[in-house]
Parts: C-alpha cells; structure tokens; sequence
C-alpha cells in the first residue's frame, strides 16, 4: 500500500470501501494505482481545474453555463451497472468502450476522478476502465473524470446519462 504524502493518502478500507469490497473485485495490485487525492489537495485541484467559485464545490451546483458541458452522449452506465455480474469484462463493456473511443491518450496517463470539490482520485485511465463501478458506489450525484493536460471530461449523471466534453482552454475554473 502507498505511503500517504502531501496530495494523496492511503486507501482505507472504510472511506474507500468499494476497492475493498470482494464483490467488485479490484485486484490487490491495482488498488495502489488508485491514490485519492487529500482533502487540502483535492480542494486545490478544485480551484485551480472545476471552479474558483466556493458554493460551486459539487458538480450538481455548477451553473448550466459552466464548462463542464458535454458535447457527445455515451451509453446508459446504471444498466450496465446493473447488468454486471462477476466474469463479465468491465473494461470491455459498452461504458468503457465509449470512455476509449472518447480519451484520445495514452492509457496510462493519469485521470483524475472527482467526486466533489473535495473528494477527488488521481489513477491511471486504464486503471479507471477496469473499475468504474467502484468509483460511482460511492457517489453518482454528477462526479465526473477529467484529463487536465487535455480537457477531455466525461461526467456519470445519477440516472445513468454519460457524456463526453473537453474543457475550452479558454474557460478557466
């Protein structure tokens, strides 16, 4: 397990319940490849990448104008949620097939994962294929995965709408 630093701590097993679970089954040598962010990190990144605005701390409050404005429509993620069952290939469903066909880069580039202003993962893009269920048991009130260098984003709606949008560099948080 990674040593907690300055950004990241260490997955625990009750705040990061959903990695631990076995019916999900995140292999034990992925599990340090998902490094959650600090809160205090997290926030920075909030800032610095989501929004400058303090009540806008959750991706439900930003405004309707707000960069975070899909462009491309993906498949319903709660049926496939739903239809899962263990042995079924996560990374080759219809959801991670959208997500690959949509993030034009490399596979192990980091992707941050952001749950709120202050709840946020940092993993590799690959990594996220694999168990994106896990990461929306925990919350699937709008979080959505952004690349920053690129701006591509894809946001996970709580009724099962996943869309694809890049980040205009001109709007800054």
């Amino acid at each position: 397990m990674p040593v907690a630093s300055a950004t990241h701590r260490a997955l625990d097993t009750e705040l990061d319940w959903p990695f631990f679970d076995q019916s999900y089954g995140v292999a034990s040598e992925d599990r340090p490849a998902i490094q959650p962010m600090t809160e205090a990190a997290s926030t920075l990144f909030g800032q610095t990448h989501v929004s400058v605005n303090p009540i806008e701390r959750h991706p439900m409050l930003l405004p309707q104008q707000h960069w975070l404005t899909p462009t491309r429509e993906g498949p319903d993620w709660v049926q496939e949620f739903n239809n899962t069952t263990n042995g079924f290939q996560i990374d080759q469903g219809r959801v991670s097939t959208f997500l690959r066909s949509c993030f034009k880069h490399q596979g192990n580039e980091s992707v941050i994962f952001v749950e709120m202003r202050e709840s946020s993962y940092e993993l590799p893009f690959q990594v996220f294929l694999r168990y994106w269920p896990c990461f929306l048991l925990g919350n699937d009130e709008g979080p959505f995965l952004l690349h920053p260098v690129s701006g591509m984003f894809a946001q996970f709606g709580p009724n099962g709408s996943l869309a694809f949008g890049t980040k205009s560099l001109q709007n800054a948080a």
